[in-house]
């Protein structure tokens, strides 16, 4: 109960920015865990992407159609779209699989921007509250400036946000540098099935 206690008496002396800084920190906490689940879900085995490219670029449909069919993910998933509709698709085979794949992309960046945001605002909005408790801290020590301990007292109560919120940032950008390590690596995959598809089907 001591350390939650600190906290709490730690965010009540932060003062109004300590909210939106709250506000931020759960946001980070939702999209990492929300980024995380998704990506185990969304994004195909390397090692499957290895195998289909191989076996279309021998020439064997049959068989990368069979590892398709076998794998999850956006990758897998591209694979099965295209090989479902390669007779109907004719001359749009390549226009295609690439609109299809800049919407599995798509699906696969969404909300990374929202993180960049966080990262960017969380040290404002912990400078903005540091700036607004120095004010305050000046304006209640008029005609009291000789009492520089309580100076002291109030000034480092207004730094507590911006501590907050460069830990908000921080934290922040690992996880964006982890999610986006993840979505290069299924831009990869995708884009190597993509071509894999269009030069297997097409006999380029």
């Amino acid at each position: 109960m001591g350390i939650f206690d600190s906290a709490i008496g730690y965010f009540v002396r932060g003062g109004l920015c300590m909210w939106p800084l709250l506000f931020c920190s759960l946001a980070v906490i939702f999209l990492a865990v929300e980024r995380y689940v998704y990506y185990r879900q969304a994004i195909s085995d390397t090692k499957f992407v290895m195998m289909f490219c191989k076996e279309m670029t021998r020439g064997k449909v049959s068989e990368a159609a069979g590892l398709a069919e076998k794998e999850s993910g956006s990758a897998a998933k591209l694979a099965k779209d295209i090989l479902s509709e390669k007779d109907s698709l004719g001359q749009s085979l390549e226009s295609v699989t690439y609109e299809k794949t800049d919407r599995y992309l798509n699906q696969l960046s969404d909300h990374l921007d929202y993180l960049g945001v966080i990262i960017g605002l969380s040290p404002m909005l912990g400078l903005l509250g540091t700036i607004t408790g120095m004010m305050g801290t000046f304006s209640s020590m008029t005609g009291q400036l000789q009492n520089t301990a309580g100076v002291t007292a109030g000034l480092a109560e207004a730094l507590i946000t911006t501590i907050f919120g460069l830990v908000i940032a921080i934290a922040g950008m690992l996880v964006h540098a982890y999610l986006n390590a993840r979505y290069k690596k299924a831009m990869l995959d995708l884009d190597a099935v993509a071509d894999a598809l269009i030069s297997g089907l097409s006999g380029k």
